[in-house]
């Protein structure tokens, strides 16, 4: 999410209004994130009329992956029976949480993340050794190029800052327009509202971590390839991206989340590491960590 562009509520809560007395320096740091953008999209440009990437080659490794529908539909049916008992634990799980000085909202939201992303991490590690299959087979990625992937991922998410924030402001307008009110998400409120410290340590772990690590893995790792099998690496972007940014229900965040994950699955195609896309992601959402925790 770009925080700036969410924090246009006109009721707004008191980090929201923060945020907007704020919103000069935010501003700021942005335009400078956008120039530097500018200036490796310059620098890519340049490249690639120098050397075309080798696109064919690129999509050939992406069809090779060893995910199918059926892997699919699995993982998604493990899912749905994680978010079926986040309905049938709420009422006892926030009690518990209650107990340890940690709010309703953020004791559902750790709930959730805890049967999504936890859960979902764990049946693929599953998944990967009943096959007996390396996760550098499955998603392009070792330890040995970690370093470089992260540089790779960092300098791609700058290339894209300039034309996420124009489809953030443009969006948003739209909103308005409409008479939305634009707001932030539940796991931004929690990250800088949460009063228990352990509760707001873990929420900034599953922002910059444990969410890019597996929202990655299920959604530009598994279902790009095979969405991309079946009707082409074109349908494949777009449709991962709808649920990607679908998956988040946040409507303000729609626009943003849409764009940026077309971004990341065209990382993740031209790079053929996952990782290059993970560090992508948890920098992103790195940059609105850095800025909530910044609030007084």
């Amino acid at each position: 999410m770009l925080i700036l562009a969410q924090a246009e509520a006109i009721q707004a809560t008191p980090l929201e209004s923060e945020l907007m007395q704020r919103a000069g320096a935010i501003g700021l740091f942005y335009l400078v994130l956008t120039l530097a953008g500018f200036a490796v999209l310059g620098g890519l440009a340049a490249r690639w009329r120098r050397q075309p990437p080798p696109l064919r080659v690129a999509l050939a490794r992406l069809l090779d992956r060893p995910w199918h529908a059926a892997d699919v539909w699995r993982l998604l049916a493990i899912l749905a029976i994680g978010f079926a008992c986040v309905f049938l634990l709420q009422q006892p799980w926030t009690a518990l949480m209650a107990r340890v000085g940690i709010s309703q909202e953020s004791g559902l939201l750790f709930l959730q993340s805890l049967l999504f992303h936890v859960v979902g991490l764990s049946a693929v590690a599953f998944h990967l050794a009943k096959q007996r299959r390396t996760w550098r087979d499955a998603f392009g990625f070792s330890g040995a190029r970690l370093p470089v992937d992260f540089t790779k991922g960092l300098f791609a998410l700058l290339a894209s800052i300039p034309a996420l924030l124009g489809i953030t402001l443009l969006f948003h307008l739209v909103l308005n327009l409409l008479g939305h009110q634009p707001s932030l998400q539940d796991v931004a409120l929690a990250i800088a509202d949460e009063p228990n410290r352990w509760a707001k340590i873990y929420f900034v772990f599953l922002a910059v971590c444990l969410a890019p690590l597996f929202e990655e893995v299920l959604f530009r790792g598994i279902i790009l390839p095979v969405v991309a099998r079946r009707f082409g690496a074109w349908a494949g972007l777009l449709l991962t991206s709808f649920l990607f940014a679908a998956i988040h229900g946040h409507l303000p965040s729609f626009g943003t989340l849409f764009a940026f994950a077309f971004a990341l699955g065209s990382a993740y195609i031209l790079t053929g590491s996952l990782a290059v896309a993970i560090a992508m992601h948890a920098c992103f959402n790195g940059i609105t960590v850095a800025i909530l925790l910044a609030m007084p």
